[in-house]
């Protein structure tokens, strides 16, 4: 298996532009435009996924290095992205606030948002407790067996509890039992991830797959026709549901990777991948300091067409920024 695997990289780059598109849909309306959304939202499940199954492929023993590799490529690009939105919120909307430094500087935004350009980098923030907590993934990975199946029921178990006694969690009602959720998908792609995608590209798969996406539509519509409103479709029935829809999604796009041969288009989805961390960054305060304005003045098409356009110039500048003091630190620490 070669090290560069281009059917991940196709995974990652679409699960960047879902969540993107996702965030630009929200301040729209058109017919359809919620089940768009509603679709869209799986981005962030897939990323998490593709995510673990990179990190799982081999045993981890360095976990400090390990750690410093992650902590760097986030933390590197987060900081400087903090600089520019607090000085664009303070020149555009005359607020600063001291507390925000901090939040950044710990990528606690998560959990109390911290500007305008951070209501989106909640997922910065999950990622990051992810990586804290892949040593013990790892760990019960290596267990495997009876005591794997009995991690994830007690997960399963405890995320039910939680969707019914509380509220708290990240931002953007990303509660507990949602996070949760989350790390089981993580989990999911560390632990199965390589058994799950290399037996995608199998017909067989492919069949099953859609079977278990036939279950999570029927989970999400006729739960929403009997429970809509309630802790149990919103919390279980819907998030479980949509689960078992990303499985398909991941797979499907796994699949539809290997197809693609053109070299052209090719290094075009490298290249998007290469920047996928800071357009996700940029793109929430491209939309609010800009492009809303543009929604307002120059309508619908042009306000997302403007809203890709200038997150991926953004980009672009954010990952030049970062390129001398990551290439830096990555020398530094080898």
């Amino acid at each position: 298996m070669n090290k560069r695997d281009f059917s991940i990289e196709f995974i990652r780059v679409i699960a960047m532009f879902m969540i993107i598109i996702d965030h630009i849909l929200c301040r729209i309306s058109f017919p359809g435009v919620a089940l768009i959304i509603q679709v869209c939202n799986s981005g962030v499940f897939l990323f998490l996924f593709i995510s673990g199954f990179l990190f799982g492929k081999k045993e981890i023993t360095n976990w400090g290095k390990w750690f410093k590799k992650r902590f760097i490529r986030i933390l590197i690009p987060l900081w400087f992205f903090a600089v520019i939105d607090i000085l664009v919120e303070y020149l555009l909307w005359h607020e600063f606030y001291p507390e925000h430094i901090f939040l950044y500087a710990f990528n606690l935004q998560g959990v109390k948002v911290a500007t305008i350009g951070s209501i989106n980098l909640w997922f910065v923030t999950l990622i990051m407790i992810c990586y804290l907590i892949t040593p013990v993934i790892q760990w019960v990975k290596m267990k495997s067996g009876i005591f794997l199946k009995a991690v994830v029921t007690s997960l399963i178990v405890l995320q039910i509890i939680f969707a019914y006694v509380t509220d708290i969690g990240l931002f953007g009602n990303h509660t507990l039992s949602w996070c949760i959720l989350a790390v089981l998908v993580y989990g999911t792609g560390y632990i199965a991830g390589e058994k799950i995608l290399y037996h995608s590209k199998g017909y067989k798969q492919l069949f099953f797959s859609s079977v278990i996406l036939v279950i999570g539509i029927m989970a999400v519509l006729v739960g929403k026709k009997l429970f809509n409103g309630t802790v149990l479709y919103e919390r279980i029935l819907f998030v479980y549901g949509m689960i078992c829809i990303d499985q398909f999604l991941i797979t499907l796009f796994y699949k539809l990777g290997s197809y693609i041969k053109n070299i052209k288009l090719k290094k075009i989805i490298q290249h998007l991948d290469r920047i996928s961390y800071e357009f996700y960054i940029v793109h929430g305060i491209v939309i609010s300091a800009v492009t809303e304005m543009i929604l307002r003045n120059n309508g619908q098409l042009m306000y997302m067409l403007s809203s890709v356009v200038l997150s991926y110039i953004a980009a672009i500048i954010l990952h030049i920024l970062c390129k001398i003091p990551l290439k830096a630190l990555y020398k530094e620490k080898r």
